[in-house]
């Protein structure tokens, strides 16, 4: 059964059509696309998994049933297992990735990550439009890995997607390569178990546009705020710390505007960040709503003199 299945594997990405495995470049690419379309094309031809001996295999399939662990130290022990096995592991892999076992499926998305390297480039285009939810996630995050524009072109389709690992893991690709599609999707994810990624991810966009979506995201909605109070300013704080880890000047720009905010707490972030990324200084002590408008009157003054 197994050698089946990695026969049909390795067939499947030989057929794809050239023509369908990538969004096509803009007419004008900009340089930076253009060289890395131009390096794509240099990649070498890509080699097939190998194949693992009968002994292999069933050590292997015995390592997977026990990826279903919920516990997340137990089942690291088995991951580690299943990636020493390499690239073979991976038709056995993708096999099992039918499951709606939320533990099985986080250790299956972890260990194809961690055997598949660019000779895999196909199969993770296909993953990003599969019907099963763990082999998008699995293509969602690999795509950032890998860099190549062909896979970061489809992703902005994915943070429309049902599932919300995938949406975030599509977010997370798309802004560690420069690309602002996935930022307000991280917004949301800033301020929870996501945060590390997101934080690991923001230094990929800085310097690189205007950060315009999270500009939206400053902006006060009073339908929002009469329905919602407490999301719409949490979602606005999340918006000015994300700003403020990012710290380049388009970040800073649009800080400066969120110390009009209505709301005194998403106004003393503002002036937090910026008493930071302006002055490397510490976070405001006072905390009377007096010593709050003088500072922002003072750092106007100082956006104003740089």
């Amino acid at each position: 059964m197994f050698a089946m299945l990695h026969t049909a594997l390795a067939a499947l990405l030989a057929v794809l059509p050239m023509q369908d495995r990538g969004a096509p470049m803009p007419d004008d690419p900009a340089p930076e696309a253009e060289a890395e379309a131009e390096a794509e094309q240099e990649l070498p031809p890509a080699q097939a998994p190998p194949t693992l001996t009968s002994a292999q295999q069933a050590a292997l399939s015995r390592n997977i049933k026990s990826l279903r662990a919920s516990n997340v130290k137990s089942r690291a022990k088995t991951e580690k297992k299943v990636i020493a096995f390499g690239r073979g592991a991976i038709p056995f892999l993708m096999a099992k990735c039918e499951t709606d076992h939320e533990g099985k499926r986080a250790g299956l998305v972890t260990c194809l990550v961690a055997v598949t390297d660019m000779n895999d480039r196909e199969l993770v285009h296909i993953s990003l439009s599969h019907e099963w939810i763990a082999v998008r996630r699995f293509g969602a995050q690999k795509a950032g890995e890998l860099a190549l524009p062909h896979h970061l072109d489809l992703l902005p389709k994915l943070l429309d997607d049902e599932d919300e690992p995938v949406r975030v893991e599509a977010a997370l690709s798309l802004v560690s390569n420069r690309r602002p599609d996935g930022l307000a999707t991280l917004v949301l994810h800033l301020r929870g178990p996501w945060r590390a990624r997101v934080l690991a991810a923001l230094p990929g966009i800085s310097g690189h546009g205007t950060h315009t979506t999270v500009a939206k995201m400053l902006e006060i909605d009073r339908d929002r705020e009469r329905d919602d109070p407490d999301g719409a300013t949490n979602e606005r704080l999340a918006a000015v710390e994300l700003l403020h880890a990012i710290g380049d000047d388009a970040a800073i720009h649009l800080l400066m505007r969120a110390l009009n905010d209505k709301h005194n707490v998403v106004q003393r972030e503002a002036i937090n960040s910026l008493r930071d990324l302006l002055e490397r200084k510490g976070p405001m002590q006072g905390k009377s709503i007096f010593q709050q408008i003088n500072e922002v009157k003072r750092l106007k003054d100082v956006w104003r003199d740089r």
